[in-house]
């Protein structure tokens, strides 16, 4: 995979066009924090209880960012992007809340084995919700597996991506840098799939 290239063409993508990539982006975070402080307002900031109606809450967010990938594939792909792009993936929330699960439950299944496993896992399930944009109408488990077969063999290639950002993210530290960074980074990973795909169609 070449890094140079994506990031390359994500520094292209964003030129000019920054809050394209924050604005969906800013508007989950708000919803976020909403429900985080009513939650602790609620039932206070160390109650248990608090944090699962936070988690269950935010089960209610995964839609909307799923939308929010499909925002970030439309903007690469130069196609028309919007704000309603957030929210057309609610009517498949049941579907979305089985993927999130089965996600969590083989990870963590992996975490207890041995770790690695679940480590290994994490990143092999990275792609599931670009699968899902891309292919609409299967089943939860088939998002999980097709998500595996696109990243046999660079799941260590994109640990090696993300470390790649090491320097910009701890560069985020003095604030003002995070305007450009996180598009950037955001642009370079949904770039990395676009990629990826490509270079597997290429494979087979």
């Amino acid at each position: 995979m070449d890094f140079k290239k994506i990031k390359t063409q994500a520094k292209e993508t964003i030129d000019g066009k920054l809050w394209d990539v924050w604005k969906p982006a800013l508007i989950i975070g708000f919803i976020s924090m909403i429900i985080s402080v009513v939650a602790t307002s609620i039932f206070g900031s160390e109650s248990e209880l608090g944090q699962i109606v936070v988690s269950l809450f935010s089960l209610l967010l995964v839609p909307a960012e799923v939308g929010y990938i499909s925002y970030m594939l439309k903007f690469v792909r130069k196609e028309d992007y919007s704000i309603d792009d957030l929210k057309q993936y609610y009517p498949q929330i049941g579907l979305l809340i089985v993927i999130n699960i089965l996600i969590y439950i083989f990870v963590l299944l992996g975490l207890i084995c041995l770790i690695i496993p679940g480590i290994i896992l994490s990143f092999a399930y990275t792609m599931v919700f670009y699968v899902f944009i891309d292919n609409p109408g299967l089943k939860a488990k088939d998002y999980l597996d097709m998500s595996k077969k696109l990243m046999d063999g660079y799941k260590f290639n994109y640990f090696c991506f993300c470390l790649s950002f090491i320097g910009w993210v701890l560069l985020c530290c003095l604030i003002i840098p995070i305007i450009w960074v996180v598009p950037y980074i955001t642009t370079a990973q949904t770039l990395y799939y676009e990629n990826l795909k490509e270079l597997k169609n290429e494979e087979i």
